[in-house]
């Protein structure tokens, strides 16, 4: 829509990762120790939760934390029910929620050193065949599996194994600094194993496990290993980061949606040079400046919502290049005040970021999947699109309003005008009449009415002409030229201001001046000369442009003269005078949106009107009358002009909108006032929408924002910006 061209401005603040683990409510010791040394092993151990669940629900005073500490990464050692795993991805928006390497069949081999115990067929093999769990050897002298005959441990563990397991075994947990080695014997059992264990440790710094495996084949072959299982291309971050201990901020001038990340590092390292200690990944929350600023004040910045991932369709060039990296990192996500989180490392190469207009924000979060959700996970599994809708397009409604958008210059001046309730009601006079209120219409019908009922036949031809009849008067009523050529005086404007207005008479007519005069200069009114022809009776109209002394009929060419005295007619121009017709239902969006726009405080985004298509349909299953972002928090609005189109089914399309798409609120916008229907507005709040976390919010007259910007009427905000929606 409307883009600025001045400089904007992106805060760049790095900081480590944030991880919280789940685990179960009974966790083990062994569990609880590995945690706290891992977590020891990253900033000094800070905060890094730990959160107990059964997979199935968290407790309110644990999810409070969870909410509140806005984790990156979020670890799971329990297996989550399909819906915990969809609440956590939808409310939180971390990079991704990973089940634990049991859970979801992708061990971490290459952090343990592997020593198999036995002198049987299937401990040969089993040792033989683990070498193959390792994708890579960490150096020349790097030995992964080792095995050893029960015998070598009758009199006690070696001194040599010892030394190898606490000194030359390099593999440890995820960054900790305590070597790890797991025990593992098809022929031994696991006690007879945690038996040779405890003389290994001999009081040293080391992480010991016992597994005992039945079999020794090490794969699951009920599970999909190829190269192109989505487990494989999951994000995956070997270093885990908490929370630094302090916030510093760097920034960066920018113009046109993109911009080039500057290198910041955390300020633990910022004075150092690049080496082995200073080298790794950590995160960058952006707060960037948006290019589409609809603010009343002050400069609007992207809040990113958790609910719908608009990040999906931000554009990265160079992202996590430039270096040999045997993972990828995280995917960007938004934090919990709506930052835009991505990773960086002092050895890659710079990232370039394109941000998208709003409608390709929206359009492309609606459409797709979230990456390494549930719902993706699915759609793979089946073999079937990663995708929700196939399609999601501007309809015509949206197109419309638009049009009518674009002959001001910013969203403030669009609003202020055109919800001042002066020119609402000049455009409702300007506009063609509904013709159920048009009374020669009404009486015509109703003495044909009267006439079928007299005579007692009502037979289906007299139905069929009563119908072409209301049909003909309907479509008389819109195309007439009286209705298409409905003009208006500045004299007539100004009586009608005086009326609505308590203000001085000097005081309105300069108002009113000012602001006729900017909308004629825009093209939303159009100034000319308008007459009925004395011959042909045919309305003419000729626009201030092409005004001459003598000016003639459309039809028969008779000349008339221009006036001389008195001023120039005003009519709306015939696109906005189309967009509000009594058909089009503009004029509620409008009001909505209004409401909406007056909520944000530092952040607001929104598409008109979206036409969604399912995959394989060429017809749209249902349109969107708004989606909005107000300060990171996502709304999906439904807008009636009245009660009269709120039905059972409209809430129950609502309920399935707010099942699917999990917006913060679902919002059904009646611009009517509840007396007007008071059982159907009772029914709207007693309505159960049924979706965890999602709540329907009903809006009506009664409970809207009646502020205005102005004392008398809309004037020009001076605000010059781009029309950029074509």
């Amino acid at each position: 829509m409307w883009t600025t061209s001045k400089s904007l401005n992106a805060k760049i603040c790095p900081r480590p990762a944030r991880i919280a683990y789940l685990l179960s409510e009974e966790p083990s010791e062994v569990l609880l120790d590995i945690l706290i040394a891992e977590s020891l092993s990253r900033w000094g151990g800070r905060r890094t939760p730990l959160i107990p669940t059964n997979g199935k629900s968290i407790a309110p005073g644990y999810w409070a934390l969870l909410n509140l500490w806005d984790a990156d990464i979020i670890y799971s050692y329990v297996a989550l029910s399909e819906e915990m795993e969809k609440r956590l991805f939808c409310i939180f928006a971390p990079s991704e929620v990973r089940l634990h390497e049991k859970l979801t069949d992708h061990e971490g081999w290459n952090d343990r050193l592997t020593i198999v115990i036995g002198d049987h067929i299937p401990d040969r093999l089993l040792f033989w065949n683990a070498q193959h769990r390792y994708p890579a050897l960490n150096g020349l002298d790097d030995i992964p599996v080792l095995r050893l005959s029960p015998k070598r441990f009758k009199n006690g563990s070696p001194e040599w194994l010892k030394n190898w397991i606490a000194v030359r075994n390099h593999r440890h947990l995820d960054g900790n600094q305590a070597p790890k080695t797991v025990l593992r014997s098809c022929s031994l059992l696991k006690e007879e194993l945690d038996a040779i264990a405890a003389t290994l440790g001999d009081k040293r710094r080391v992480i010991i496990s016992c597994e005992h495996d039945p079999d020794p084949n090490l794969f699951d072959t009920g599970k999909s290993h190829t190269r192109n299982n989505w487990k494989e291309l999951m994000s995956q971050f070997s270093s885990m980061w908490t929370h630094p201990a302090e916030n510093r901020q760097s920034s960066i001038r920018f113009q046109n949606n993109h911009f080039e990340l500057p290198l910041a590092p955390p300020w633990h390292v910022r004075d150092f040079s690049l080496s082995g200690p200073t080298s790794g990944v950590w995160a960058v929350d952006l707060c960037i400046q948006r290019t589409e600023d609809h603010s009343f004040y002050e400069q609007h910045v992207w809040k990113w919502p958790r609910r719908l991932r608009l990040e999906q369709s931000i554009g990265f060039e160079n992202y996590a290049s430039g270096a040999h990296l045997q993972v990828l990192p995280p995917l960007p996500r938004p934090t919990e005040h709506g930052d835009l989180t991505i990773w960086d490392c002092a050895s890659w190469n710079r990232p370039t970021l394109h941000l998208p207009s709003d409608y390709q924000a929206f359009a492309g979060a609606l459409a797709r999947y979230v990456s390494g959700s549930m719902e993706e996970k699915k759609a793979l599994e089946a073999n079937l699109p990663r995708r929700r809708f196939d399609r999601v397009t501007i309809s015509d409604k949206g197109r419309d309003l638009l049009g009518v958008f674009q002959f001001f210059q910013s969203l403030p001046e669009t609003l202020a005008f055109l919800t001042d309730d002066f020119w609402r009601d000049v455009i409702h006079r300007l506009s063609p009449e509904e013709p159920a209120n048009n009374k020669k219409n009404i009486n015509d019908l109703t003495g044909k009415l009267q006439e079928i009922i007299q005579q007692g036949t009502q037979e289906t031809s007299d139905i069929e002409h009563l119908a072409k009849r209301a049909l003909s008067l309907a479509a008389r009523s819109f195309g007439s030229q009286s209705e298409q050529l409905k003009s208006v005086s500045f004299e007539t404007l100004l009586t009608w201001a005086t009326k609505v207005t308590g203000q001085r008479q000097s005081t309105i007519e300069k108002c009113l001046t000012g602001s006729v005069t900017y909308l004629r200069d825009r093209g939303f009114l159009w100034q000319g000369f308008g007459w009925r022809c004395s011959f042909c009776q045919h309305h003419n109209w000729v626009t201030l442009e092409r005004l001459s002394p003598i000016a003639k009929c459309e039809i028969c060419r008779k000349p008339e003269s221009t006036p001389v005295s008195g001023s120039l007619h005003f009519r709306l121009n015939p696109f906005a005078h189309h967009a509000f017709a009594s058909s089009s239902a503009q004029e509620p969006v409008i009001w909505c949106l209004h409401q909406l726009a007056r909520r944000a405080g530092s952040s607001f985004a929104f598409t008109p009107t979206l036409d969604v298509y399912r995959p394989g349909q060429s017809n749209p299953e249902t349109d969107l009358d708004l989606v909005a972002a107000v300060d990171g928090q996502v709304y999906v609005v439904e807008v009636k002009s009245s009660f009269a189109g709120v039905e059972a089914e409209v809430l129950e399309q609502l309920r399935c909108l707010a099942l699917e798409l999990r917006p913060d609120v679902v919002m059904l916008a009646v611009m009517a006032h509840e007396s007007d229907d008071p059982e159907c507005a009772e029914m709207i709040k007693t309505f159960e929408l049924g979706v965890d976390d999602v709540c329907l919010e009903p809006l009506t007259l009664d409970g809207a924002d009646r502020s205005t910007f102005h004392d008398t009427f809309a004037l020009p905000t001076g605000e010059q910006m781009k029309w950029s929606a074509w």
